[in-house]
């Protein structure tokens, strides 16, 4: 689907996030992500152009040119990074550049984070090798900036607080929805009418509000796994893994006769993943309900374009062998 905005809705809402921030002519911007979709658009030339900054077009990210990652950075002392996920993991696993590591330490570098979820203890780990403190945000396609971390006030494993001008309202179900003065103005070829209510959009994730006014998301909503009649949160499941195990997962729902929808556990090859040993852990922790019916090993967790977990590729590929194999 197509997402239509004004040029005015990218500035406003980069002007609310830059408040928290306030990057300035002192900021050097390093551009490296798609400029086919919103972060390279809002988050890498909006965003440093109304603040006053300098930009570093670099090459695209891939898992190609990792080994020369910081070449550019270092070449033009880049000090603002937009990461997303998937490159921040890379970067833990494969970088072998220590020259920049040494460099880091003497300046005061920022990275921003967005597009899909981090993992806390993978912050901890970036920041620690690199030192560069990392803030994530929160925002979709339609909303654009929603939430963010900040150098005054951040906390891992959440996005943030709300940034000047938005609003997020907690439905019944945990989602939440979203008021903006920069809201979308429509989807191209698809009807818009019944997607805002009262200019609020339903976001379709889940959330809750710490008692700090800091955000976690806990959730999409349509990725609930319905089992026995019980509503499953997947992210629970591959958070407690990822925290625990040190392992990329991917928890789905697939049909089942018996409870509605049986647990899938998708994994990329680990010999340290006793399943059998995860298992106890995951009931221990949460509960029968949790409990995971079926493990798949697979080569490589897929991805789109932006870092996100590619589910629908997931379910395209093993649906028919997971539906075949029965509970």
């Amino acid at each position: 689907k197509g997402v239509m905005h004004s040029f005015g809705n990218l500035v406003q809402s980069a002007i609310s996030f830059n408040n928290i921030f306030a990057f300035d002519s002192h900021n050097i911007f390093y551009h490296n992500l798609p400029m086919t979709y919103m972060a390279g658009i809002l988050n890498l030339l909006i965003l440093p152009i109304i603040s006053g900054s300098k930009i570093v077009l670099g090459k695209r990210f891939n898992i190609s040119n990792i080994s020369e990652f910081w070449d550019i950075p270092t070449q033009y002392s880049v000090n603002t990074f937009w990461f997303i996920p998937t490159i921040i993991e890379l970067l833990i696993k494969l970088d072998r550049n220590s020259k920049w590591r040494q460099d880091a330490r003497s300046d005061k570098i920022i990275g921003c984070v967005g597009t899909a979820p981090l993992n806390p203890i993978t912050k901890l780990e970036f920041e620690q090798k690199y030192s560069i403190s990392l803030y994530e945000s929160y925002g979709l396609s339609e909303t654009l900036f929603v939430t963010t971390n900040s150098p005054s006030s951040d906390e891992a494993g959440t996005v943030g607080k709300v940034i000047d001008d938005a609003e997020i309202n907690f439905l019944k179900d945990g989602e939440i929805e979203i008021k903006v003065p920069w809201m979308f103005l429509g989807y191209h070829n698809m009807k818009t009418e019944q997607t805002l209510k009262n200019g609020w959009f339903p976001s379709g994730d889940t959330s809750i509000c710490n008692e700090k006014g800091h955000h976690i998301i806990t959730g999409r909503k349509k990725d609930l796994i319905i089992r026995g009649g019980i509503n499953i949160s997947p992210k629970k499941i591959e958070d407690y893994i990822k925290d625990h195990h040190s392992t990329e997962v991917v928890i789905l729902g697939f049909p089942d006769k018996f409870i509605g929808e049986k647990t899938v556990c998708f994994f990329v090859s680990n010999t340290r993943f006793d399943q059998k040993q995860i298992n106890k852990e995951i009931l221990q922790e949460f509960g029968r309900n949790y409990h995971i019916d079926q493990f798949v090993e697979i080569v490589e967790i897929p991805k789109n374009i932006n870092g996100k977990v590619d589910k629908p590729k997931i379910r395209e590929t093993y649906g028919l062998e997971i539906n075949a194999s029965g509970r």
